[in-house]
């Protein structure tokens, strides 16, 4: 539940500052399917995305335009 409490809290904080980016994660094919349904991570360099129920990775937030997204603590955060 903390990790979930977690999205929502790097979502709403991030929000504010969503820019237009490439939804699909750095390194996997928009087919590709995740097995970890609620795990996240970086996808491309300003975006973090989230396994969705349908087994796919979908982009739960865009960092600012002078923001990009990095593992913080084994999180992804917009830093």
């Amino acid at each position: 539940m903390q990790s979930l409490t977690t999205v929502l809290a790097v979502i709403c904080l991030t929000l504010s500052a969503v820019t237009m980016a490439n939804p699909t994660p750095q390194g996997f094919i928009s087919q590709e399917k995740c097995a970890n349904t609620g795990s996240y991570g970086c996808g491309t360099s300003n975006n973090i995305v989230v396994c969705n129920g349908a087994g796919k990775w979908v982009t739960a937030a865009y960092c600012g335009s002078n923001q990009r997204c990095a593992i913080v603590g084994g999180q992804p955060h917009c830093v």
